[in-house]
């Protein structure tokens, strides 16, 4: 752009134009003897035409350093064009570097989420372990308070029996002698202490524990057996 502006400017440049529109009145006049002013100096035909050619010859050179301008400016729009495309997948690249930080960060996030769960469920699973264990010891201080006396098992058909003089005061542990029957317990004043059905998981609800005093009454719909216990 540089060159195009300085051709532009050149005097060469507009003489050779000037010079262009004389040839054209030189023709016009004609003779080869003629003289035309040119400045303040008369210039012969062949002269002229001398001029003219050197002046072609110099305008051939100023349309050849127009086009080699022309395309130094299209090689560097080539190269812009080039630079630009390299430009868009270097920009590409960045984008694609910035979500894959972005989905690292995620991830980073997620998994920290994930490690805070774990260390509160691992709390938690330690707390409900310590709760169990906890339970475990006191089923097994339960179950082993219920320790069978020394004293031998009392046998009852079905019926209805009185604490104290059928069967003695004491902690008792209820079982059914074949099929599971229904057991209940009385109190003195007549409320009922105990109402369960002896026997397996298909029957009843299994053994049953409980304490008879003086004056309660014992009622059984089948054949079981009293073991004394430790109270």
């Amino acid at each position: 752009m540089e060159k195009v502006t300085a051709i532009l400017k050149s005097k060469k440049f507009w003489i050779a134009v000037g010079l262009l529109v004389l040839i054209s009145i030189t023709y016009g006049v004609g003779g080869s003897g003629a003289k035309i002013a040119l400045g303040e100096t008369k210039v012969g035909h062949d002269e002229l035409v001398s001029k003219i050619e050197e002046l072609e010859k110099e305008q051939g050179v100023a349309e050849q350093e127009l086009e080699d301008i022309k395309a130094e400016i299209d090689e560097t729009k080539t190269a812009f064009n080039n630079e630009e495309s390299r430009l868009d997948e270097k920009r590409k690249e960045v984008d694609e570097t910035l979500a894959l930080i972005d989905d690292r960060d995620q991830l980073a996030d997620e998994i920290k989420e994930l490690e805070d769960n774990l260390k509160s469920n691992q709390s938690t699973l330690d707390t409900l372990t310590t709760n169990i264990e906890g339970k475990e010891a006191q089923l097994e201080k339960l179950e082993n308070a219920i320790v069978q006396k020394k004293e031998d098992p009392v046998e009852l058909l079905s019926g209805v029996y009185v604490v104290g003089s059928d069967v003695a005061a004491g902690r008792y542990q209820v079982t059914n002698i074949g099929r599971g029957t229904n057991f209940f317990v009385y109190s003195s004043s007549g409320s009922n202490k105990v109402n369960t059905i002896l026997g397996d998981s298909s029957i009843g609800s299994g053994d049953y524990v409980f304490f008879a005093n003086d004056g309660d009454v014992i009622e059984t719909n089948g054949k079981v057996k009293l073991i004394p216990v430790e109270e």
